[in-house]
């Protein structure tokens, strides 16, 4: 594991330099609070139980198979509009735009108002929602 960690960071500071890995773990500190940063992993592995899909495949913005996608959905619903959490750290766990992030929140909130015909997706989300006991602020 650790071996993969090294070759990954030799391989970042190759191509893009220490400068811009220090800004980058500067940013993703200060975009993700520590506090934060446990709700989004425990969040993210019930989100891939739930909709049955790998979590590093929910990561793959490239990945566009259904359940991957429906689980980024839910993902984004409760960091950005449940928790109210900037779209930033959206876009730096997908490696995203910000207009995937919004295509995304239209797309959750289209679902929900729409649950006679998304049932299976409300289904799932209601789900979601008791397993990771929503808080209101974490």
């Amino acid at each position: 594991m650790f071996e993969n960690l090294q070759k990954t960071i030799d391989s970042f500071i190759g191509i893009y330099g220490t400068e811009t890995l220090i800004q980058y773990l500067e940013n993703f500190e200060q975009i993700h609070s520590k506090k934060y940063y446990t709700y989004i992993e425990n969040l993210c592995k019930e989100v891939a139980i739930l909709c049955e899909v790998k979590q590093n495949s929910i990561l793959d913005i490239n990945n566009t198979n259904r359940n991957v996608v429906d689980a980024r959905r839910h993902i984004v619903y409760f960091i950005t509009i449940d928790l109210k959490l900037p779209n930033k750290i959206i876009t730096t766990l997908f490696n995203c735009k910000l207009r995937t992030v919004y295509k995304y929140q239209r797309e959750v909130k289209d679902r929900l108002r729409n649950k006679h015909i998304y049932k299976e997706y409300s289904k799932i989300h209601n789900q979601i929602k008791k397993e990771i006991n929503v808080p209101t602020y974490y």
